[in-house]
């Protein structure tokens, strides 16, 4: 569920223009979100005409808590059906369904975190025993040219 809560346009000659591509971005976010009902205390004609209806006794039940109190002129506009109204059992069989898949996609996100991190660990410990290898050798050729001597840089 989403809430509109307000607007604010300076310029209200670009009004219902910034209106429209309000609501256009707004429906694209309640869409990525799969919100069932966006609602308004905003009981402008322009809402009116989108679609936005005074809410019933019925549809007021189910405004959510943080959106406040459920007295007031609010309006709403049903985006789908909501797979998980309250009171359904076939709802909550598949809002269990969705937790189910939810909690099996997180468990294969982080199987596949460790499986990164070991192979990073091989990685980092791969390079660290080659640069360790390369120091050794370029000692042992330091070593069998004469080795490094002070003030002899150069010369």
């Amino acid at each position: 569920q989403g809430l509109i809560h307000n607007e604010t346009i300076l310029d209200f000659g670009v009004a219902d223009r910034l209106r429209r591509l309000l609501w256009e971005r707004l429906l694209t976010i309640a869409k990525n979100y799969a919100m069932a009902r966006v609602w308004t205390l905003d009981a402008s004609l322009f809402w009116k005409e989108l679609g936005f209806d005074p809410a019933d006794e019925e549809t007021r039940k189910q405004l959510p808590a943080e959106f406040g109190s459920p007295d007031g002129d609010w309006c709403a506009m049903m985006l789908r059906n909501d797979p998980f109204a309250k009171g359904d059992a076939l709802a909550k069989q598949q809002e269990l369904m969705f937790r189910e898949a939810l909690r099996a996609e997180t468990e294969k996100t982080l199987r596949q975190a460790k499986i990164v991190k070991g192979v990073a660990l091989l990685v980092s410990v791969g390079l660290f025993v080659i640069v360790c290898i390369g120091g050794y050798f370029m000692y042992k050729y330091q070593q069998r040219a004469g080795g490094y001597r002070p003030g002899s840089y150069g010369r």
